[in-house]
């Protein structure tokens, strides 16, 4: 693990707090990176800090993350001979890049992953580990060696964790047994808990105090009713993040009708006990009445509109999820492109293409903070994300206050597309006029991954990856 450096007194000429904006503002941070006080005011910022920041924020939760994935980036878009363009073709190339990759390897790419969230702004992230095995299938000596593999590169990188490891057992909702390309995923419910166990005693040994655990069946075509219903009946009442994919292809909503009866969402909703623990990932194709019943079981749903977008998924009926103060989450997922202002630009911009009219989502997604009234659409917007991203991660984050981490974020002040703006306009300077090059110092759990706008490892981080991609590119 990399020593990095814990601040113990931040201030800043700007800080948003949970009332809103606040001028001279100090945050005091305790040995284990927990915000201890808030304090405003001239008096506030007289006595020496560790760092200084022109505008303070509480920083975001990445709420899911595939980080081998981001090996893919610029890989996939190559039409098909076979035509299939969508999800089901882009899944190929998946595939053969997963059963390509060492344990190492797996190291390397999620380290790189990581490194970019946090220079994207991100302080934690949900990663949704599905790589276990060897390329055969067989286990590694140690079962959680991929698993131990992801967290070596948070711990090294700095970044907030939430490992879910993900239960993959079948190829479809018919329950065929999983393909050859499926082999390094695949596990029964018993070898998944063995070693869910073992990553769960890695975590504890091994990463920081904010880190966390939780499970993740990976969707109803890849997990069967009677294994989805024994871990959820193991983990019993247990305040753990439940995140499962639903609803993301057509496909998919067509076999789970088949074979299960009823569309993906209403079945967990009939069968499973929906609470504020589960976060729905993508939920594309929920219909209007599954969305009310999941906004009233308080559930989280996790939208990813840079990796549904790349992917022609569709788009979530985000108007009416928010219309029912739904929780929405942002996640990075496929990390293509890791940008904070970009998933947040393009899930308004899809919107203002729908209704044909600006600032569709503002009205709406005020209803989920507490500002009042709105001040801009890249403030709601951003305030929206990062009380979900807490909330899916169960990670506590998302306010600058006492008792929370210290997941912080510092604005660049000095970019061109802040130029005249103030704190009212500031985060949509951020989100429709810049893009990644804002965020300047980021601290999760009160350690400073992120100086001037770089991370404090990036050189090596960066060689090492580079180093990795030349070895499999010569495979």
């Amino acid at each position: 693990m990399v020593n990095l450096h814990h601040s113990r007194k931040i201030t800043a000429d700007h800080a948003l707090l949970e009332d809103g904006w606040h001028d001279r503002v100090s945050v005091m941070i305790d040995v284990h990176g927990d915000i201890v006080e808030v304090s405003s005011g001239p008096a506030a910022c007289m006595s020496g800090a560790d760092w200084h920041c022109r505008y303070l924020l509480p920083a975001m939760c990445n709420v899911h993350s595939h980080a081998f994935q981001r090996a893919l980036a610029g890989r996939t878009e190559t039409p098909r001979p076979s035509g299939d363009d969508n999800f089901w073709g882009w899944r190929e190339h998946m595939y053969q890049l997963a059963n390509t990759l060492q344990p190492e390897d797996i190291e390397s790419i999620s380290r790189l992953a990581f490194m970019e969230m946090l220079e994207a702004g991100f302080c934690a992230v949900g990663e949704f580990h599905y790589l276990h095995h060897q390329p055969n299938g067989h286990s590694y000596q140690h079962p959680a060696e991929l698993a131990e593999r992801v967290m070596a590169a948070a711990a090294d990188s700095g970044i907030g964790l939430c490992m879910l490891p993900v239960l993959y057992a079948q190829a479809d909702a018919d329950g065929s047994a999983p393909l050859a390309q499926q082999q390094r995923f695949s596990n029964s419910l018993d070898r998944y808990l063995t070693l869910w166990q073992q990553a769960e005693q890695c975590l504890r040994k091994q990463l920081p105090g904010d880190s966390s655990i939780g499970i993740a069946p990976h969707s109803l075509r890849a997990v069967s009713k009677s294994q989805l219903l024994a871990l959820l009946q193991h983990i019993g009442p247990r305040n753990m993040p439940i995140h499962m994919h639903v609803a993301e292809q057509t496909a998919e909503l067509a076999s789970v009708r088949q074979h299960l009866g009823l569309a993906p969402v209403q079945w967990l909703l009939e069968h499973a006990e929906v609470d504020q623990r589960w976060c729905m990932i993508h939920a594309t194709h929920a219909e209007s009445a599954e969305l009310q019943a999941l906004a009233s079981a308080a559930c989280s749903v996790g939208l990813c509109p840079q990796t549904e977008a790349n992917l022609g998924d569709g788009l979530f009926a985000v108007q009416d999820w928010l219309q029912l103060a739904g929780h929405t989450a942002i996640g990075s997922d496929s990390n293509i492109n890791i940008s904070i202002a970009e998933e947040l630009r393009l899930l308004e911009y899809t919107q203002r293409l729908l209704a044909q009219r600006r600032q569709v989502l503002l009205p709406l997604a005020s209803a989920a903070t507490t500002t009042d009234p709105p001040r801009s659409q890249g403030e709601q917007l951003y305030r929206m994300a990062v009380a979900g991203g807490a909330r899916a991660l169960q990670r506590r984050s998302g306010v600058i206050a006492s008792g929370y981490h210290a997941d912080l974020l510092h604005l660049d002040s000095r970019h061109d597309a802040l130029d005249n703006l103030d704190q009212n306009t500031l985060l949509d300077g951020w989100i429709f006029a810049s893009g990644r090059a804002m965020p300047r110092d980021v601290w999760s759990a009160g350690r400073h991954c992120v100086v001037n706008g770089q991370h404090v490892q990036r050189q090596q981080i960066q060689a090492q990856y580079r180093n990795t991609m030349n070895a499999i590119a010569r495979r």
